[in-house]
C-alpha cells in the first residue's frame, strides 16, 4: 500500500525582518519533503497580525484587500 504525502501551507509574520515603516512581512511556508519559504510582498504591524486565523485583523488599514492578496497566494500554492 502506498504511503500518502501531503503538504502543508502556512502564512506566518517574520518577526526578524522589520522594514523601515516598522511593518514585519508575512511569508507562505510549504512543507513537502521540505521546507520553502517565500515572501507575499505584504506587511503589517505584529499587532494587526493573527497567527492562529493567518490573517490581518480589521484594524488594519486596508485589511480586506491585504487579506485577499494572501488568501490568493495561499489558493494559487494549494493548486500547484
Amino acid at each position: 500500500m502506498a504511503k500518502l504525502s501531503s503538504a502543508t501551507i502556512r502564512l506566518v509574520q517574520k518577526m526578524n525582518r522589520q522594514n523601515r515603516n516598522g511593518e514585519f512581512p508575512i511569508y507562505i511556508v510549504v512543507c513537502f519533503s521540505g521546507r520553502c519559504e517565500k515572501a507575499t510582498g505584504v506587511s503589517c504591524l505584529p499587532r494587526y497580525w493573527d497567527s492562529k486565523r493567518e490573517i490581518i485583523k480589521g484594524g488594519c488599514p486596508n485589511a480586506p484587500v491585504l487579506n485577499k492578496m494572501l488568501n490568493d497566494v495561499k489558493c494559487l500554492s494549494k493548486n500547484k
